[in-house]
């Protein structure tokens, strides 16, 4: 299975993609809109993005990673698959289906003890977040491909907005 780094405004959870891809372009992270695939990483994505264990393979074109912009009208949750065991607040009892549960809406009930709350109150340990627009970048290994602080500086100053990232399983591969 496929992983993917997710990056995505934290204030309100909305950022104007615009501006967002005409910095990130500039900067040379990323190339022009590749169409249904995404689009194509620059030149200089590894000057944003540090990789701690093993790094994708680099061509002379760049590097083989593949860049998509998520677009919604109102924030929504994304993400869900951890590699930590997550766990309702509370009981403690351990949630099986994650992005289940983060489709079903704002709200949750534990289908051992009956609590309920609201997703914000679940500890998501970076596999999930709310937002209108979301940066995806795969493939990585989870934790182990980290925004760097240029990184964030940039998305900061194209939205006006702070970022933070989790992983999650790759969009791409439902498209595989």
């Amino acid at each position: 299975m496929t992983h993917s780094l997710y990056l995505h405004p934290l204030e309100n959870g909305h950022a104007d993609p615009q501006p967002l891809t005409e910095t990130l372009h500039k900067a040379g992270f990323l190339l022009a809109d590749d169409g249904p695939r995404g689009i194509r990483a620059g030149d200089r994505l590894m000057e944003y993005i540090t990789y701690l264990g093993c790094s994708p393979a680099l061509s002379s074109g760049g590097v083989e990673n593949g860049l998509r912009l998520h677009r919604f009208d109102t924030p929504r949750w994304m993400g869900g698959s951890a590699h930590d065991r997550l766990r309702f607040p509370g009981c403690g009892h351990p949630i099986d289906d994650a992005p289940k549960l983060l489709a079903i809406g704002d709200d949750w009930r534990c289908p051992e003890c009956g609590a309920t709350g609201r997703l914000e109150d679940i500890r998501w340990r970076r596999s999930a977040a709310r937002a209108d627009l979301f940066l995806e970048i795969w493939p990585v290994f989870p934790r182990e491909a980290v925004p760097s602080d240029a990184l964030l500086a940039l998305l900061r100053q194209a939205s006006g907005a702070d970022w933070s990232w989790f992983y999650s399983l790759s969009s791409e591969t439902a498209r595989l």
